[in-house]
């Protein structure tokens, strides 16, 4: 080819341009991009939250947490008056008086001291040291509970502090050792520690608590406490408070009747039948004549170291506020039982009464629970229960007694709804009304 000739390539020179940005496209793809991320990690959380445990029930079996059921309470014997008059013999004749070695022999001891002279230092001694044993056996069953909380001095250090009071063990499990205590050793506490009659110390946690009762029961972890403690720190047996059969008879108070820890009182139960002012319940007032420091705790056992009752005396009649009194068992068992198994019993607000046959035909009112007393904003006024109604039916359930009510509501739990069937007087007389309550 010729040097001379040139070629023109302007035309081979091109520019090349970007395609301009959609940027709705692109927006587009962003945002579904996103929600499609968004999208596999909920599908990818749910699908771990639905297999998670599955799994870890493989890897990890876990036992279901044993319930707790308290034993049925055993009636308290009432003695007939026949039984209480000795014979001419029997009171005259002349005995030698015999060591008591057991509880079983206490009513006999008893006996004699009435039967000989008072004055027998020994007798005596033998009747206050079988009472003493009594006393001695049920304390193994008692424990001390701090509530731990962290305070500053004037130098703004940090230091602790802890409120005592006795508390008494009701249950075991395979997992767990339940203790029942008073709530007001437990305000504003960090923490919780129990310590048991051979010195071991142990953290707690609070499984549930009756806000209204002012008591919680504690879990104390098994592992945690050595297999000779265990064995030995047996649960307080329970024994019955209701009717009148407990009344004259002697009683021990033991955990801090003096509000000293580890004191130990006697005396005899003077009331047993005064129920104490509380909504949705029906608790018992066991009065004894037994002088009681101002903080006192602990339990209320009788002559076969059972227990009858809590030590309370915050509802001690202002006449007489340094009397040793407490809230019966007999009432107070299945809220133990449902503490211990962690429900709390739900709140209704009403204080109510059986409508008996007598009233229902002098008064003319249906049969059922009188409603007597609401408290002020509670559940049973929000959904318009009325003073003076009669509760016939719960949940479509016919009722006619105050502890049915107190059972169903057992049964419940909070935030659970509850249908009620109640007669309201009206003009023309009681005209049924259906109403509904969330339980708190």
């Amino acid at each position: 080819m010729d040097e001379n000739h040139s070629f023109d390539t302007e035309y081979l020179s091109e520019q090349i341009k970007q395609r301009p940005v959609n940027r709705r496209k692109l927006l587009r793809r962003s945002l579904i991009t996103g929600f499609l991320a968004i999208l596999f990690g909920v599908v990818a959380l749910l699908t771990f939250m639905i297999l998670y445990p599955v799994i870890e029930q493989r890897i990890n079996p876990r036992e279901e947490t044993p319930q707790v059921v308290l034993p049925e309470e055993t009636a308290t014997e009432e003695m007939a008056p026949e039984d209480m008059i000795a014979e001419d013999e029997e009171l005259y004749a002349p005995q030698q008086p015999e060591p008591v070695t057991d509880e079983a022999a206490l009513e006999a001891a008893v006996q004699k001291v009435l039967a000989n002279n008072p004055s027998d230092e020994e007798t005596l001694e033998n009747l206050y040291g079988a009472i003493r044993s009594i006393g001695q056996q049920a304390e193994k069953s008692m424990v001390v509970v701090a509530g731990i909380s962290d305070d500053l001095d004037w130098f703004n250090d940090p230091y602790e502090t802890s409120d005592r009071g006795s508390g008494v063990i009701v249950a075991q499990t395979s997992k767990e050792v339940l203790v029942l205590c008073r709530n007001d050793i437990l305000q504003d506490a960090l923490r919780v520690q129990v310590t048991f009659t051979d010195g071991t110390t142990a953290q707690a946690e609070i499984k549930a608590a009756d806000s209204r009762l002012h008591i919680s029961v504690l879990s104390v972890d098994r592992e945690a406490l050595p297999e000779a403690l265990l064995e030995e720190a047996v649960p307080i047996p329970l024994g019955a408070s209701s009717g009148t059969a407990l009344i004259g008879k002697p009683v021990i108070a033991v955990g801090a009747p003096t509000g000293e820890i580890g004191s130990m009182a006697y005396g005899t139960v003077m009331a047993t039948g005064q129920t104490i002012d509380l909504p949705d319940s029906a608790y018992k007032r066991i009065t004894t004549d037994i002088y009681a420091g101002r903080t006192a705790s602990g339990i209320l056992i009788d002559l076969k170291g059972q227990l009858i009752a809590i030590t309370d005396l915050s509802y001690n009649d202002r006449l007489a506020p340094n009397l040793l009194s407490g809230v019966g068992i007999s009432e107070l068992r299945d809220t133990i039982e449902l503490l211990s198994n962690g429900k709390e019993r739900p709140y209704l607000g009403i204080r109510g009464v059986d409508v008996t046959d007598a009233i229902s035909e002098e008064l003319n009112v249906p049969k059922g629970i009188y409603v007597h007393r609401i408290d002020v904003e509670s559940p049973a006024m929000d959904a318009g229960i009325q003073s003076g109604d009669v509760i016939t039916a719960i949940d479509g359930t016919e009722v006619t007694k105050y502890w049915e009510l107190l059972t169903a509501l057992d049964q419940k739990n909070p935030e659970e709804e509850i249908a009620f069937t109640v007669m309201r007087q009206g003009a023309g007389g009681y005209e049924a009304t259906e109403l509904n309550v969330i339980l708190e």
